[in-house]
């Protein structure tokens, strides 16, 4: 296993996302993490539909079935919650970079 310290983290995951706004033209805020899953990582984002809302089962919600690669987002969503999700699921679609960075194998960590 690899060793490193904080700020190795921290600067590997700066340069992670760093590399990746300037491959996509971003170079100033505000991000829009939205379009940035769409394009950057072919994720599909969709609003939630009925099929969606009509998975409320006996015990209480059932967890989404969603396919792969898909982010859903609910109307009652503001645009902020919207934006965070999409940026929580780029982070993960950066994570196997950050982690070769740092010398560890993804799915060993």
């Amino acid at each position: 296993m690899s060793d490193f310290t904080q700020d190795d983290l921290f600067e590997s995951v700066d340069r992670a996302v760093a590399e990746l706004l300037a491959r996509h033209g971003v170079d100033e805020p505000p991000v829009d993490a939205v379009l940035l899953a769409q394009e950057a990582f072919d994720l599909t984002v969709r609003e939630a539909d009925d099929e969606d809302e009509e998975r409320t089962g006996r015990f209480g919600p059932r967890p989404p079935r969603r396919r792969a690669r898909e982010i859903v987002l609910r109307a009652d969503q503001s645009e902020e919650a919207r934006q965070a999700v999409c940026a929580r699921a780029c982070g993960r679609e950066l994570l196997p970079v950050v982690l070769t960075r740092l010398g560890i194998a993804p799915g060993t960590e």
